[in-house]
């Protein structure tokens, strides 16, 4: 979604050059037409030629050229092995790059807009949308490097050497998390095996530990016994949602401490 939104907002950006410079408006050139598109700016940040960058992800160089020319949209494969080709984050790819100091043509822009053709008007009432369609779409897919600290029982509670390795731990890329306090555990157990099967891991965030009704959290004891289950309310209980027979709820009491919520469950990295 976020590529193909990309390509649009450019597209739009190229109409608007078109109809400003139709109409000799002062601005056509500097009033935001930087691309989403940033191929061309990295690579040559980073020194490598299009001949270079193709060896790098096996595309061709002239499919590239018509990408770093907005001649061709650019997809979510070729996307991920051009990010990784470059050693950037795939947003950084689609990031609007501002073109040098433009404090006072920026400050004039709504006079020269209010009195624009009915065309530019709109144009630039799209790509103010789109742009912020953009900016929405990437904080949803930027990626979050989480600590996996240690494993979490999914039935009874169990000695987890649970929360507190958290600058040598195996860090392991998650999208679309937004801000928090983010750790991962390996689930160990079949009593969450109806959304975490034995071995899969979850994604905790401990800044978020306000009880929701059907809600899954990780809860320890006093003594840092950790387990995860299902939240359920009235009465307060913790459960676990699972396809075998034989595991009990636990009483929400004031001896178990919420650690966090989970909020992702990865069965296969």
């Amino acid at each position: 979604m976020l590529p193909e939104v990309a390509y649009l907002a450019n597209k739009v950006k190229r109409q608007f050059a078109n109809v400003a410079l139709s109409h000799n408006l002062p601005l056509w050139q500097n009033q935001g037409m930087e691309s989403f598109n940033q191929i061309k700016a990295l690579r040559r940040a980073k020194g490598l030629t299009i001949e270079d960058l193709s060896d790098r992800t096996g595309l061709s160089v002239s499919y590239l050229s018509r990408l770093e020319n907005f001649r061709r949209r650019l997809n979510t494969g070729a996307m991920e092995k051009i990010s990784a080709a470059l050693g950037v984050p795939v947003t950084e790819l689609l990031a609007e790059k501002p073109a040098g100091d433009r404090g006072a043509e920026i400050a004039n822009w709504p006079a020269v807009i209010a009195n624009a053709p009915d065309e530019a008007k709109q144009l630039w009432s799209d790509i103010k949308n789109l742009k912020r369609e953009v900016s929405e779409l990437a904080a949803e897919v930027r990626t979050t490097y989480v600590p996996l600290i240690s494993w979490v029982a999914a039935g009874q509670f169990s000695d987890a050497a649970t929360v507190e390795q958290i600058e040598t731990a195996k860090r392991i890329a998650v999208d679309g998390l937004g801000p928090g306090d983010w750790i991962a555990l390996e689930v160990l157990g079949e009593s969450m095996n109806r959304v975490s099967p034995d071995g899969s891991i979850i994604i905790v965030n401990r800044a978020d530990r306000d009880l929701v009704n059907k809600g899954l959290y990780v809860i320890a004891t006093d003594i840092g016994e950790a387990t995860y289950k299902q939240y359920l309310a009235n009465p307060d209980r913790f459960a676990p949602m699972s396809s075998v027979s034989g595991f009990q709820e636990l009483p929400a009491d004031e001896f178990m401490r919420v650690i966090g919520r989970v909020r992702k469950s990865i069965v296969d990295l």
